[in-house]
C-alpha cells in the first residue's frame, strides 16, 4: 500500500499521516506512538487496518441501498477526476512551454528540462487524482427522498 516508513522517520511526518487519515476517514486516531520501529510498524498496520474497515463498511453501505452503488460512484468520480486534473494539467503545460525558454539564461538545455518537468506535473496529476478519488469515495454520503 502506500504507508511505507523508515524507523528514523520523525514524530512530525507521523502526526501529518495521522492528521491527513484522520480528515479522509473521518474518524479520530490516536497519534501518540513511540519511534521504536516495531511500534512503529503496529500503529502503520493499524492505519491500513482502519482504511480497510471504513471503506468496507462504504462498501456494504452503498450495497445495501443499491447493488454495485459504490462501483458507479467510484467510475463517475475517476472520470471526473481525470478531465478536471487534465484539464489542470494541460494549463501548466501550457505556461511551462511559454517559460521553459528561460532555463537556456541558466546554462541548462530547455528541451531536457521541459521533459523532466512536465513528467513531474504527469506524476503529481496521477497522484492528485488517486487522493481526491478515495477522499470523495469515502467522505461520499448518498440522500435517499
Amino acid at each position: 500500500m502506500f504507508l511505507n516508513f523508515n524507523s528514523n522517520q520523525d514524530d512530525k511526518t507521523l502526526g501529518f499521516l495521522t492528521n491527513k487519515l484522520q480528515n479522509l476517514l473521518g474518524i479520530p486516531l490516536p497519534i501518540s506512538v513511540t519511534t521504536g520501529e516495531k511500534d512503529l510498524k503496529q500503529y502503520l498496520s493499524f492505519l491500513k487496518q482502519q482504511i480497510q474497515i471504513t471503506y468496507d463498511l462504504k462498501e456494504l453501505e452503498m450495497e445495501s441501498i443499491e447493488k454495485g452503488l459504490l462501483r458507479e460512484i467510484e467510475k463517475s468520480f475517476i472520470l471526473q477526476q481525470i478531465d478536471y486534473s487534465w484539464m489542470e494539467h494541460l494549463q501548466k503545460i501550457t505556461f511551462l512551454r511559454e517559460s521553459i525558454r528561460w532555463r537556456a539564461y541558466g546554462q541548462k538545455d530547455p528541451l531536457t528540462e521541459y521533459k523532466k518537468e512536465a513528467f513531474n506535473y504527469f506524476l503529481i496529476m496521477l497522484a492528485r487524482i488517486r487522493h481526491r478519488v478515495v477522499y470523495f469515495v469515502l467522505r461520499s454520503k448518498v440522500i435517499l427522498l
